[in-house]
């Protein structure tokens, strides 16, 4: 039986194939959402030939895998001759040229991506790609245009979803052992307290079929574990991606991830990580996150997905504030980045609410991706009225 595997296309090509440094002068809150203004400004204008943001999936054999990938091109052109073109959108306040130079194989890598299935789709010997550059200061427009053929574009892909495929196999194996030990363990603790098993069985219902449950419960009945036990126990690879447990305080946190251990320790093969915030575990405070002023941005792009892997096979996958500065140090890359891009591989992420609610915080590389399925649970919802109030301003 095949294993099967969903992947984004920006999953795909940004562990592979993304370099370069960590520049906030570049990319940043307010050059993404000035971007996300010319991406629809610039789709807008195109015309009947234009086709915006069309979705492509395709599923893919490669070896013991059924790779289903997916996602949204920015633009498809269809010329008067027939010719189809892939059009990939990238704007920055970077000097065009140099930054079509520095990020050269990783836009072409995602279009080479969706031109591939959309050949697929539409039965086509050859698609041209298009990567559309657009100043965000001066919108001054750069086209960089290609045409490939379904041979090579064929080619081009499989050999991304094979190297992929290598370093997933580190996670597929723990994901096996997970859901094996999840399946088998036990509550951790000889007896329930008074509540307890009442509300783990609601919560392991929620964790099978879905829904919102709303729980209130006195201090003192174990609230964490007796969420977090079931959600655990209900870990399927097919249909729970990850386990998000949010809370507004750091003794939540040290609540939530005391339970995991106890959990681990009880058996199940889990994954966890500890999110702090940035001004908490960076360790050049007052620096910013640009080559010029902190060490830890250069090259980080490059750097980080061998941190990743070698993370990945360590036996104990249990990480706390110190252990993602000590591996970052030791890779002399940005902890804090390090802690965003690790998380995607591990079961449980505790952090923050506005990870998960902040419109300008949140999780985007989690939240934006389709075909996926999470569990959340929320410590003390009630601080979410005033929270929320913080985050959704006029």
């Amino acid at each position: 039986m095949p294993i099967k595997l969903k992947l984004s296309v920006h999953q795909l090509v940004d562990f592979l194939l993304r370099t370069g440094d960590i520049d906030d002068r570049i990319f940043n809150n307010a050059t993404m959402l000035e971007g996300t203004k010319i991406h629809r400004f610039y789709q807008a204008k195109q015309g009947g030939s234009y086709i915006s943001e069309y979705h492509l999936e395709h599923t893919f054999t490669c070896g013991d895998y059924e790779i289903s990938l997916d996602g949204r091109a920015d633009g498809v052109i269809i010329s008067s001759d027939g010719k189809r073109t892939i059009d990939e959108i990238k704007s920055t306040v970077d000097d065009l040229e140099n930054f079509y130079n520095e990020n050269k194989e990783w836009h072409l890598g995602q279009a080479k991506c969706y031109a591939l299935m959309y050949a697929i789709e539409q039965d086509l010997d050859e698609v041209g790609v298009s990567l559309t550059y657009i100043h965000q200061v001066t919108k001054e427009e750069k086209v960089k245009r290609f045409t490939y053929s379904f041979t090579h574009l064929e080619k081009y892909v499989n050999k991304l979803l094979k190297d992929f495929i290598r370093f997933y196999e580190i996670i597929n194996t723990h994901k096996d052992n997970r859901d094996q030990t999840a399946n088998e363990i036990k509550f951790p603790f000889d007896k329930f307290r008074k509540g307890q098993k009442e509300l783990a069985k609601y919560c392991y219902s929620i964790a099978k079929n879905g829904g919102i449950l709303f729980a209130e419960a006195p201090t003192g009945i174990g609230k964490t574990m007796s969420t977090l036990f079931p959600f655990v126990k209900a870990f399927k690879k097919e249909e729970t991606d990850k386990i998000f447990y949010l809370t507004a305080k750091n003794s939540g946190k040290e609540a939530a991830f005391n339970a995991i251990k106890i959990l681990k320790d009880s058996g199940v093969d889990v994954s966890a990580i500890n999110i702090s915030a940035k001004e908490k575990i960076c360790p050049h405070k007052g620096a910013h996150c640009n080559p010029d002023e902190c060490p830890l941005t250069k090259g980080y792009f490059r750097k980080v997905r061998y941190a990743i892997e070698e993370t990945l096979e360590k036996d104990e996958l249990i990480f706390d504030r110190e252990d993602i500065l000590n591996i970052a140090l030791n890779h002399e890359i940005c902890p804090f980045e390090f802690s965003l891009d690790l998380s995607l591989y591990l079961d449980i992420i505790v952090c923050d609410y506005n990870y998960f609610f902040d419109p300008n915080v949140y999780f985007r590389r989690y939240f934006e991706e389709e075909n996926k399925t999470y569990l959340l649970l929320v410590d003390e919802g009630h601080n979410l009225v005033e929270r929320g109030r913080d985050m959704y301003t006029s």
